[in-house]
């Protein structure tokens, strides 16, 4: 049969991989940095396909705001709704689509080359009576059995892990490979770090992961999240945009936001503190203290404590240094997430703010964004994630009378400054002084 026109049913209602099927329709769940739909057009760009009909039930407007168009893959989309789990005969009949065409699940993984899965059909007037093998009822009695199926949270799990060791060789992750079963998307997780692991590794686009953060087993993070300080990770998929707080524990897991799904146990559970568990914001990740922020802090605290300490040793008044409590960029603003802020005790209050150098190394705050605002405060005035940094605007412009949502949003875009070493340095050094 020689057609350039393909039929995705991604209409699947989900259930069987409860309950992120709320979050994400089963044809955009993350898998090594793509969704099963994009595997298809990837497979339908390759075989030399122009036209896809994408058949879609919940969260339709999900589906087309992440792929409006096909261009990307010289395709031309149609979207056809669907009332969810219809018989595909049925479909085809009330969309109107014409005779011969190519159709597939779009909702699981493209598996051809080996007949591992009938995930496909080419469709004629002969073979037409075949089109309901891809009803997902009778479909996931026959094929469950297959990871690309995504049948079942353990599929979803397996089918990850078996596209980054290479099993389906068709399948490509997101990035770059940086050894066999490692592939990266972001240049701030090192394929000197990836070598060090013993498992199957993905870390996703905008992702961070702290140094000190520990991998064992197959783990991936998806893109837009955040592992913080001193938390082990073992045989486990974090998912896009979540935020896993310091000194966790996860295990045998996948993480989506605030749920933790225990896949040993087959239970799950929605964390309520989102300085364990949360999902970020979209443009928090604008906020994150940069590399090159740490480097200009470390330096400028190595060259200048040989003054500063012993100015504070000798000028302080009761204890040498004392804490109090400020929110961190690694939060977003509506899950704030407090931490312990250090200052000097000196009465030369000028050198009293040097040790939140100390917090940009670590990542707390940022070099250049707004004023810390206060543990005290209960409700954030904006809906800006948050940007605290060591220099404010009013340190730049100490002439200017900012207000309290002017010097916020000023610091918002001090914050997001893409700056160079060198300039971040000359920057400080004249806030300095």
């Amino acid at each position: 049969m020689n057609t350039t026109t393909a039929v995705l049913f991604a209409d699947r209602n989900g259930g069987e991989l409860a309950p992120i099927n709320t979050i994400y329709p089963t044809a955009l769940m993350p898998i090594a940095g793509k969704s099963p739909l994009e595997f298809w057009f990837e497979y339908l760009c390759d075989k030399g396909f122009k036209s896809v009909h994408i058949i879609t039930s919940a969260m339709t407007k999900q589906v087309k705001d992440q792929f409006p168009d096909g261009d990307h893959w010289g395709l031309n989309f149609t979207y056809h709704s669907s009332r969810g789990e219809e018989l595909p005969s049925s479909l085809v009949e009330r969309c109107g689509i014409k005779l011969p065409f190519f159709a597939a699940r779009g909702d699981t993984l493209p598996c051809i080359d080996n007949n591992q899965l009938i995930a496909a059909l080419e469709v004629d007037n002969e073979s037409e009576s075949l089109l309901d093998t891809l009803d997902w009822s009778s479909f996931k009695e026959i094929n469950s059995a297959w990871d690309t199926s995504l049948s079942s949270l353990k599929g979803l799990y397996e089918a990850t892990f078996n596209v980054l060791k290479g099993k389906h060789s068709h399948l490509v992750p997101r990035g770059l490979r940086a050894e066999d079963g490692k592939w990266l998307a972001t240049p701030t997780f090192s394929s000197a770090r990836a070598h060090q692991l013993n498992g199957a590794l993905y870390v996703g686009r905008d992702s961070m992961v702290e140094r000190d953060v520990h991998f064992e087993g197959d783990v991936t993070v998806e893109a837009n999240s955040y592992v913080d300080r001193n938390t082990k990770v073992t045989n486990s998929i974090i998912f896009p945009g979540t935020y896993v707080g310091q000194d966790m524990s996860v295990n045998e897991s996948i993480v989506c936001g605030s749920t933790v799904i225990d896949l040993k146990h087959g239970t799950d559970i929605q964390i309520s503190d989102p300085a364990l568990f949360s999902f970020l914001v979209p443009a928090a990740a604008l906020v994150r203290t940069t590399k090159t922020e740490r480097l200009v802090a470390a330096l400028v605290m190595l060259v200048t404590s040989p003054i500063i300490l012993p100015l504070a040793l000798l000028t302080k008044r009761g204890k040498f240094f004392s804490s109090d409590f400020a929110y961190s960029n690694r939060g977003s603003r509506p899950h704030p997430i407090s931490f312990e802020l250090y200052r000097f005790n000196s009465r030369l209050g000028s050198i009293n703010h040097w040790p939140r150098l100390l917090h940009v190394i670590d990542g707390d705050l940022k070099l250049f964004g707004s004023k810390l605002e206060s543990d005290e405060v209960q409700a954030p005035i904006s809906d800006l994630p948050l940007c605290q940094g060591v220099i404010a605007p009013s340190r730049l412009k100490p002439n200017y009378q900012f207000d309290e949502i002017e010097e916020q949003l000023w610091g918002f875009e001090l914050a997001n400054e893409k700056q160079g070493f060198f300039a971040s340095l000359i920057k400080t050094i004249k806030a300095a002084f």
